[in-house]
């Protein structure tokens, strides 16, 4: 345990450091410059960050809000994961905190399944606000359940596993991608093909690291 503990805070070191080397050289931005407001977010894990939905942005357009949104999310996912993880994210056994993965899709939002319409797969139980959601979903469970096993999309690209909000989730190419948080899938959303890729090279051999 002790020995876990010391790697974790090795790989947070190392990402921090990587992280200040990567944008000091993109955007060639002294990190004085900052000051205590950046600390002030970083500490509390806050992040407010602007941003277009499916338009990457050049190097002249990530602000300094954008750079403080960038190092507050970064502590999520500043190190991988040290044993073997389910293939499924899931809260006490329930994947997607009980939600209904089909009615991202025919509804267009996220809806609280029930227990009473449940089935188990891939070790985990999946809820369904109705018995017809519950049988399209069993046809067909990889069409509609999140890519990634649930996991944070973003989290994947960058080397890690973090885990996820129902109502950060984005369709995609026909397919479900979830996230960290609504303002992490903002980042996320500016190269989302590019993301997509990165996580992909990353999955599923991560969840043996």
């Amino acid at each position: 345990m002790q020995k876990i503990i010391l790697n974790s805070v090795y790989y947070r070191v190392i990402f921090a450091l990587k992280l200040r080397i990567y944008l000091s050289e993109t955007i060639h931005l002294n990190w004085s410059q900052l000051g205590e407001g950046a600390l002030f977010y970083h500490r509390l894990g806050a992040s407010k960050v602007q941003t277009r939905i499916h338009q990457p942005e050049t190097k002249s357009m990530l602000t300094r809000r954008k750079l403080i949104g960038l190092l507050a999310v970064s502590p999520l996912f500043a190190r991988p994961a040290f044993a073997a993880s389910s293939e499924i994210f899931a809260v006490d056994g329930v994947a997607i905190r009980g939600t209904d993965p089909v009615a991202y899709f025919d509804q267009m939002a996220p809806v609280a399944g029930s227990a009473d319409h449940s089935l188990m797969w891939k070790g985990a139980q999946w809820r369904f606000s109705s018995a017809g959601n519950l049988d399209i979903f069993e046809a067909n469970p990889m069409a509609y359940a999140p890519q990634y096993g649930g996991y944070c999309a973003f989290a994947l690209s960058k080397g890690a596993l973090a885990t996820t909000d129902p109502d950060a989730w984005t369709i995609y190419d026909g397919k479900l991608y979830l996230n960290y948080s609504t303002n992490v899938r903002k980042i996320w959303s500016q190269d989302i093909p590019g993301n997509i890729a990165l996580a992909d090279a990353n999955w599923p051999t991560i969840l043996g690291a």
